[in-house]
C-alpha cells in the first residue's frame, strides 16, 4: 500500500517520489507560499535581495519566514492521519452498512475535528454526516 510513510521512505531524487511530493505540496499552500508567489510575480524577492546584500546580509531571512509562516497560517492542509485513525477509517469504511451507531458516529467526529483541525459537535444530520465522511475518504485516497 502506498501511504505517506511509503513515499517518505523513497529515494527523494526518483521520479515517483518527486511527482507525489509536486503533487503532495500543491495541495499543503501556507501563507508563506502565497506571499513568496506574490513577491517573486512582482520582483519583491529580488528587491529583498539587493537589499539584503547592501546591509551585508548573507540571507534576507525570506525562506525562515515562509516557513514560520507555512506552520501558523496553512490553508486547508489536514493533520496526517495516525496509525490508529487510518486503521479504524480503514475498517469503518471497508464495510458497507446503512446505519451507525452514535459511537461510532462520534469516533468519526474526533478523528475528523483533529485531522481538520475544527470542533464541529456530533450531530443526526445526513447532510452533514454524508459530508464529513466523504471529506476523509478523498483524504484517504491520498494514503493510497
Amino acid at each position: 500500500m502506498k501511504d505517506l510513510e511509503y513515499y517518505e521512505s523513497l529515494d527523494k531524487r526518483t521520479k515517483e517520489y518527486k511527482e507525489w511530493k509536486e503533487k503532495f505540496d500543491a495541495k499543503n499552500e501556507g501563507l508563506g507560499d502565497k506571499v513568496a508567489k506574490i513577491t517573486k510575480a512582482t520582483g519583491l524577492d529580488k528587491v529583498a535581495e539587493k537589499v539584503a546584500d547592501v546591509l551585508g546580509f548573507d540571507d534576507c531571512g525570506c525562506d525562515q519566514r515562509r516557513e514560520r509562516w507555512n506552520k501558523k497560517f496553512r490553508f486547508g492542509k489536514p493533520e496526517c492521519f495516525t496509525e490508529e485513525e487510518y486503521n479504524h477509517l480503514k475498517d469503518f469504511f471497508s464495510l458497507n452498512r446503512t446505519k451507525v451507531t452514535y459511537e461510532e458516529r462520534k469516533k468519526i467526529y474526533e478523528i475528523y475535528n483533529r485531522v481538520f483541525k475544527t470542533t464541529i459537535k456530533v450531530t443526526n444530520c445526513t447532510a452533514c454526516w454524508n459530508d464529513k465522511v466523504r471529506r476523509l475518504q478523498a483524504l484517504m485516497e491520498d494514503y493510497e
